[in-house]
C-alpha cells in the first residue's frame, strides 16, 4: 500500500514534477513538486500516519528552514511519515492550517484547506496546492533541491478506502465500531462443532470407527454407582450392593430385637431361633422395600425438577 494523494481523482495537476526548469522559482531540474489545481478551501489529506514537522509560513532565511524552504510556499504543512525510511511530504499555498508542529496525524486526515498564499511574494499564479516530497536520506544539493517526484510514493486515493469512515473535527477519522455479532450460519457451525466435540468425549467406542471417548468411562462409573445404590425390582433386577448391605444390617437388628424380646419375657428359656430368623428376614425385606421406594421417589423428583 502506497501513500495517499491529497485530493480525489476529480482534481487534476496544473504543473508536474520536473516541468518548466528554471522558470520563476523552479530550480534547474524543473518544478520540485506537483501542483494541484484546487479551488480555495479544498480539504488537503495526509498521505499517511506521521508527525507534523512544520506548520506555518517560513521566512526568507532559507538556510535555517527545514528543507531550505522559503516564504514562497505560503502557509505550509510538512509531514514526516512513520518509519525509519519513510519520506517527508510538503503541502504549500494553503488558506488554513488544521494542525500544528508536533501533532500526530492519521492517513487521510484533513490537515489543511488549500488556498493561494505565497508569503506576499506574488509568485503564485492562482489557487493551487503544491505537494513536494523529500526522501528520508534527502540531499538538498541537487538540481531539484533534494525533492523527488511525489508520485514515486503517492499511489492511492482516499475515496477508494474511505468506505465506512467519517470525519470528525479538523478531519479526524472516525471509523464506526463493528458490532460483534454472529450470523445464523456461524451460530449453527458453532453448535455443530460443540455437538461433535461432546460426542467425541462422551460416546462409547465403535469397532473400525470411533475411539472410546474419555467421558464414556465416567458415564460407566456413574452407572456402576447407581447400580450399587438402587433398590431391586421384582422380576427386573436385584437390589444393589449398598441396599443389600443396609437391608442385612436392618435384618440383623430385627433378629436381635426378637431375641431380646424372648429373653426378657421368659428368662432362662431356650431361644426360638426360627422366630429370630423370621424376624431378621422380615426386617431385611422391609428395609429393601423402604430403600426402593426412597430411590424411586428421588429419581422421580429429580426428573420432574
Amino acid at each position: 500500500m502506497g501513500y495517499l494523494f491529497p485530493f480525489p481523482r476529480s482534481i487534476g495537476r496544473s504543473q508536474d514534477f520536473g516541468a518548466n526548469p528554471g522558470w520563476g522559482p523552479n530550480p534547474p531540474g524543473g518544478h520540485n513538486g506537483d501542483d494541484w489545481a484546487t479551488p480555495i478551501g479544498t480539504p488537503v489529506r495526509a498521505a499517511g500516519d506521521g508527525v507534523v514537522v512544520f506548520a506555518g509560513q517560513f521566512d526568507d532565511t532559507y538556510a535555517d528552514n527545514f528543507g531550505w524552504n522559503l516564504m514562497y510556499g505560503g502557509n505550509m504543512v510538512v509531514l514526516n511519515m512513520d518509519g525509519e525510511t519513510a519520506p517527508y511530504f510538503e503541502y504549500g499555498h494553503n488558506s488554513k492550517l488544521l494542525v500544528k508542529a508536533g501533532d500526530r496525524v492519521r492517513r487521510g486526515q484533513i490537515i489543511a484547506l488549500s488556498g493561494n498564499s505565497d508569503g506576499g511574494t506574488n509568485i503564485s499564479t492562482g489557487p493551487h496546492c503544491h505537494v513536494g516530497c523529500l526522501p528520508y536520506n534527502f540531499n538538498l544539493n541537487t538540481n531539484t533541491y533534494g525533492r523527488v517526484n511525489p508520485r514515486l510514493f503517492m499511489t492511492d486515493y482516499w475515496e477508494d478506502e474511505a468506505a465506512g469512515a467519517s470525519l470528525g473535527p479538523a478531519g479526524e477519522i472516525i471509523t464506526p465500531a463493528k458490532e460483534d455479532t454472529l450470523s445464523a450460519a456461524e451460530v449453527q457451525q458453532i453448535n455443530d462443532h460443540t455437538t461433535l466435540m461432546l460426542n467425541q468425549i462422551a460416546l462409547d467406542g465403535q469397532l473400525g470407527g470411533r475411539t472410546r471417548g474419555g467421558m464414556a468411562d465416567v458415564a460407566d462409573k456413574v452407572d456402576d454407582v447407581w447400580a450399587w445404590l438402587r433398590g431391586g425390582e421384582g422380576g427386573v433386577r436385584p437390589a444393589g450392593l449398598i441396599p443389600n448391605m443396609l437391608a442385612g444390617i436392618q435384618g440383623q437388628n430385627a433378629g436381635l430385637l426378637e431375641a431380646l424380646k424372648q429373653i426378657t419375657s421368659a428368662p432362662g428359656s431356650a431361644l426360638d431361633l426360627e422366630a429370630v430368623k423370621a424376624a431378621s428376614k422380615a426386617g431385611a425385606a422391609e428395609a429393601l422395600a423402604d430403600l426402593e421406594a426412597t430411590a424411586t421417589t428421588t429419581v422421580t423428583l429429580k426428573q420432574e425438577g
